[in-house]
């Protein structure tokens, strides 16, 4: 959050000065105001990242138990694939691949730019982002397309919803056990990368699916 402090001087503004005094005491005051917007904002994200590092040196989550989590969320993630059937899977898969290659490339980024950190080894990408990704991540975006491929504003819905039960209430909770925390970003920018990606997704399934009805086309005539 930006604070903005500045003093009003011991002068008041246009007291004895007129109106010219009136305008360069206001000019005084905005300028004065943007100054103090400016090194209020940069402190602001210098101690959000002092923050995080002295997260770092905190009781985080004991490391064992983070190992025991992200292989759980891997193993029963997959898990419920087959339940798709094998006819969804590999009509769902291509763009749940895709769009799965798109957030590692964005995590990527996020991480380099402390959009969040991990307390336990926040450096490392494949120890930290790589377990939600290929786990919850991808299980998630092949069964919302098999739930509601072909009703766009249901489709829509269902991925706000989760997408914000993770950016509020598991984020909080995840902060609160010392697993991850937002640094710059917000709890509502965090439900926005996520939901984001949503019509991406969309997009690439809809072209998947209207190119295989070109082909079926083609080979009745």
């Amino acid at each position: 959050m930006m604070t903005v402090n500045f003093t009003w001087g011991t002068q008041k503004i246009g007291s004895n000065l007129g109106f010219g005094g009136c305008l360069t005491d206001g000019l005084f005051l905005h300028i004065k105001f943007y100054i103090s917007c400016e090194i209020s904002d940069s402190l602001t994200i210098k101690g959000e990242l002092g923050a995080s590092e002295k997260g770092m040196n905190d009781e985080a989550m004991n490391i064992k138990i983070q190992t025991l989590f992200n292989a759980a969320i891997v193993i029963l993630s997959w898990v419920t694939l087959p339940l798709l059937g094998s006819k969804n899977i590999k009509r769902f898969l291509p763009a749940s691949i895709f769009i799965l290659l798109v957030e590692i490339v964005h995590a990527w980024i996020g991480k380099k730019q402390r959009w969040w950190v991990f307390y336990n080894k926040p450096k490392s990408f494949l120890f930290g982002e790589v377990p939600f990704q290929i786990g919850p991540f991808l299980a998630i975006s092949m069964w919302i397309l098999k739930w509601t491929y072909g009703k766009f504003i249901r489709f829509i819905l269902l991925n706000g919803v989760i997408n914000a039960l993770f950016a509020y209430p598991f984020t909080y909770l995840a902060t609160k056990f010392r697993y991850y925390t937002l640094v710059r970003f917000s709890n509502f920018q965090f439900f926005l990368y996520f939901f984001s990606k949503a019509f991406l997704l969309y997009g690439v399934q809809y072209l998947i699916e209207n190119h295989k009805v070109k082909e079926k086309l083609k080979s009745l005539f």
